[in-house]
């Protein structure tokens, strides 16, 4: 069952691909960092900030799109459920830019040519809520909330996203385990906070 935050979100990125698919390219790298893409250059020097943000809803072609949307919509709607609205779009946010922010400095620190962009970092984000939630029942003798994925499968589903991410070429892993602590430590706090 589709919540409304999420929905939102997959929205969001489903239309600026649209949009910047009519405008041009959007497997080329030059035509994404002049719509908001990351790269050393215009981040660090020119203190472009706000592509942290806008990276996260950009994506290198319809494949990129497809893949970051669809595992959005299976694990973003389980974690709404448990946080509620407001939580699940800080964890997700919050996430992303910590995944971004990640990237910057050990991805595109390192490879100052390199475009970044993608949900991928938010949607690890929200695999590390996930994953703190199923833990914190466990630990509070708790009924599972994400019973039909369990620790396990949990732990799985991420190793196979990171492995994934190791062994094949363009991935930006650092936003990726950037995003999945950012995700994890997020939803701790904010199942304090808010």
């Amino acid at each position: 069952m589709l919540t409304p935050v999420n929905t939102i979100l997959v929205l969001a990125n489903v239309v600026v691909f649209i949009i910047l698919s009519f405008l041009g390219n959007t497997t080329d790298a030059e035509f994404m960092a002049a719509h908001g893409a990351m790269d050393w250059m215009d981040v660090v020097e020119k203190h472009q900030y706000y592509r942290l943000f806008t990276s996260m809803f950009l994506h290198f072609g319809a494949d990129h799109l497809l893949q970051n949307m669809l595992i959005l919509l299976v694990i973003g709607c389980r974690l709404e459920r448990i946080t509620g609205k407001l939580s699940y779009l800080l964890i997700y946010i919050g996430a992303g830019l910590i995944g971004a922010g990640t990237s910057i400095i050990f991805t595109l620190g390192n490879n100052p040519n390199t475009v970044s962009a993608g949900a991928s970092g938010a949607i690890f984000g929200v695999m590390g809520g996930l994953l703190y939630c199923i833990i914190s029942d466990i630990i509070q003798k708790k009924r599972h909330r994400v019973e039909e994925i369990g620790l396990t499968g949990m732990i799985f589903m991420v190793a196979s996203a990171l492995s994934y991410g190791f062994f094949s070429t363009g991935i930006d892993n650092a936003a990726h385990i950037g995003g999945l602590v950012g995700g994890f430590l997020i939803t701790m706090i904010s199942r304090f906070v808010i």
